[in-house]
């Protein structure tokens, strides 16, 4: 996986955010190319060294400070061809129900992947007939107030949640693979909100989402 979530400001620069419903000018395209000469570059390096690696590029997430449709089709090299790669990352953390059925939104969450899906390989496989199916890397569903969302939901919709994303990774061919971030709660903390989107309290109590994930 080359970077995580390049398309937040405070993990990749130089950086211009791309406003809220604004379309992307050519001052935030900059970032996006310039990581996909990284990108391409890596590849070369990790292929020379073994051709089972598995790279896997763009590794966006739910909104980006350039939204993650708008960076996936930015990233170019100085030629105009797309950067290699196999495998597309994002992290589709997501708002609402995942269900195929909701409304598309530029965040891509867990209810776009099935248009995403179909927009990556068309911008990014294409070119040099290439299958570039999705990883992602990172999903997640705080149960309480949390350090780093600003949503939760209960622990049961939690495990609901968690099953209808399992639905959608098995119906949308274009997904490869479905991981989960914190396995864990943190400690409560008086002083601050805390990570609670683990599939486990933190004195080891197992919540629904557990089996829910356990079972896929």
């Amino acid at each position: 996986m080359i970077w995580g979530e390049p398309s937040r400001s405070n993990n990749f620069k130089p950086f211009v955010k791309q406003p809220l419903g604004k379309r992307i000018t050519a001052a935030q395209k900059r970032a996006p190319r310039r990581y996909a000469r990284l990108l391409d570059a890596a590849y070369g390096q990790l292929k020379a060294q073994r051709r089972s690696n598995l790279v896997i590029g763009g590794n966006t997430y739910v909104t980006g400070e350039v939204r993650p449709g708008a960076w996936m089709r930015a990233m170019t090299l100085p030629d105009g061809r797309p950067p290699r790669m196999d495998l597309y990352g994002h992290n589709p953390f997501s708002f609402r129900n995942p269900s195929l059925r909701n409304p598309p939104s530029d965040q891509v969450d867990f209810s776009d992947l099935g248009r995403f899906g179909r927009d990556v390989q068309r911008v990014l496989g294409t070119p040099r007939r290439k299958t570039i199916r999705l990883f992602l890397s990172e999903f997640t569903l705080p149960t309480a107030e949390d350090r780093e969302f600003n949503f939760h939901v209960s622990p049961r919709t939690q495990a609901k949640w968690i099953a209808n994303a399992f639905k959608i990774g098995r119906s949308v061919k274009s997904i490869a693979a479905l991981g989960w971030i914190h396995l864990y709660d943190e400690p409560p903390d008086p002083a601050r909100p805390v990570s609670t989107g683990g599939l486990i309290t933190y004195d080891g109590e197992r919540k629904p989402g557990y089996a829910a994930f356990r079972s896929g």
